[in-house]
């Protein structure tokens, strides 16, 4: 899978936002298996499959924050 851009994930729905996480913690785990196993062949891939993670749960807490803030108005 390819990375995304902040403003790639900001386009997206919460629930797009929860199923993207879903695939990159799964992606992560079978990496880190990989890893375990000496199978491994895309090292690159640890550090950007992180960095998406952390990015896409960051954009995912703002659209939370936002939404919230629109309820109590």
């Amino acid at each position: 899978m390819a990375t995304r851009k902040a403003r790639d994930l900001r386009d997206m729905t919460s629930k797009e936002l929860h199923v993207r996480l879903k695939e990159l913690k799964d992606e992560y785990f079978h990496l880190r298996i990989k890893k375990a196993l000496g199978q491994v062949e895309q090292t690159h891939r640890f550090p950007e499959i992180r960095r998406e993670i952390a990015r896409t749960i960051t954009i995912l807490k703002q659209k939370e924050m936002a939404e919230a803030g629109g309820e109590k108005e």
